[in-house]
């Protein structure tokens, strides 16, 4: 039986995504690193969680979900439509639930 999974993370902005867990956990240090990198602002993560999807979802095995986290606002985002119209989108802020397995990742090292 193998692991099966998804990586969390939250940047310092609050932006939330997720990665599947075999690329983050086997990739070298550039992939890893694009993994760990916000597609919204360019940070680096700042807290990181694990969801172990190995063998299904459990009601009583919080590792088996998401971890929780509270919407705390958005950002606009300014876009333009295909036919060059311009609008605004909406990215969700999150802040980690410390009481919940959240990690907070060191520093990146400059």
């Amino acid at each position: 039986m193998s692991y099966e999974g998804t990586e969390e993370f939250i940047c310092d902005l609050g932006h939330y995504w997720t990665a599947d867990a075999l690329t983050f956990m086997y990739a070298d240090g550039n992939e890893k690193e694009r993994t760990m990198t916000c597609a919204h602002c360019n940070g680096r993560a700042k807290w990181w969680s694990s969801i172990d999807e190995t063998n299904g979802f459990y009601e009583n095995e919080p590792r088996t979900f998401e971890a929780e986290k509270t919407l705390v606002g958005f950002y606009d985002v300014p876009l333009v439509d295909h036919r060059g119209n311009h609008y605004f989108g909406k990215v969700n802020k999150w802040e980690p639930d410390p009481t919940a397995r959240w990690e907070l990742l060191p520093p990146d090292k400059e």
